[in-house]
């Protein structure tokens, strides 16, 4: 009924509404059935809405231009997001990241590069070599923006789940490293697996004494999120440090840290 231009799709427990063909968008219902099928068996203890384990919402833009216009009307705090879940709505967010203006940009460069270096590849071997390059750069991009959309999916479809199987309150009562600690646990496809990137992060972070204490990660009380933090890169280490604690608390104190959620 908002979107009536759209196409629907039913592909159970969700429902997808998108401007692609479903061919186009099959590789995210996919990952997004399988963190449902994951989320089940680890959090099934704590699931209260029992009755919303069907008609999930997601709505799926080709185009970044049009994902923008929607994410400054329903989240304008979230600039400069790939995706995201509104608890008012409802309904997960995301769009075609291989299509972004990021990606399109890299891409720009390599061929610019390509041609930069195309007048000096004068032999067949220099040229092979440039022709490998350019492929494996344009592969690299593709495959970038692959990881980027399935770690979006899983990180805001796993807020959605939270919210919407009832673990999280309506009322978002939680502190904020609990809610995006649990997205980062579920954003390795293999939940609960090694995030390396994170692990680099805090690492750098620890040998520079730079950690946010801890009291003031757990503490912390913002319409922003974590956000209200400051600099992107404080920011960045807070969901690496609630991802973390998250972890400690998931595989040392399970069952305390369920009670507490």
């Amino acid at each position: 009924m908002d979107h009536p231009a759209l196409g629907f799709y039913r592909s159970p427990p969700y429902t997808i509404l998108t401007d692609e063909s479903f061919f186009r968008v099959e590789n995210t219902v996919r990952a997004l059935q399988k963190l449902f099928a994951q989320f089940m068996t680890v959090f099934g203890p704590l699931i209260r809405n029992t009755d919303r384990e069907d008609g999930i919402q997601v709505l799926f833009f080709s185009k970044e231009p049009e994902y923008v216009a929607y994410q400054r009307r329903y989240a304008p705090r979230m600039d400069d997001s790939s995706g995201f879940y509104s608890p008012a709505l409802d309904r997960l967010i995301v769009y075609n990241q291989s299509a972004s203006d990021r990606v399109r940009k890299l891409e720009t460069q390599v061929k610019e590069e390509y041609n930069k270096h195309l007048a000096e590849a004068i032999s067949k071997n220099a040229m092979d070599q440039l022709e490998k390059w350019k492929r494996e750069s344009m592969q690299n991009i593709a495959n970038y923006a692959e990881a980027q959309t399935l770690c979006t999916i899983r990180h805001e479809g796993a807020h959605q789940l939270f919210f919407t199987l009832g673990v999280h309150s309506r009322n978002r009562m939680e502190n904020e490293w609990m809610m995006e600690g649990l997205a980062a646990y579920c954003e390795n496809s293999n939940l609960g697996g090694v995030d390396r990137s994170r692990v680099k992060l805090l690492k750098k972070a620890m040998d520079a004494g730079a950690l946010i204490p801890l009291e003031e990660l757990v503490n912390l009380r913002s319409p922003d999120g974590l956000m209200g933090l400051g600099s992107t890169e404080r920011v960045a280490l807070a969901y690496s440090e609630s991802w973390a604690l998250t972890q400690w608390l998931m595989n040392e104190h399970r069952a305390l840290f369920f009670d507490y959620i």
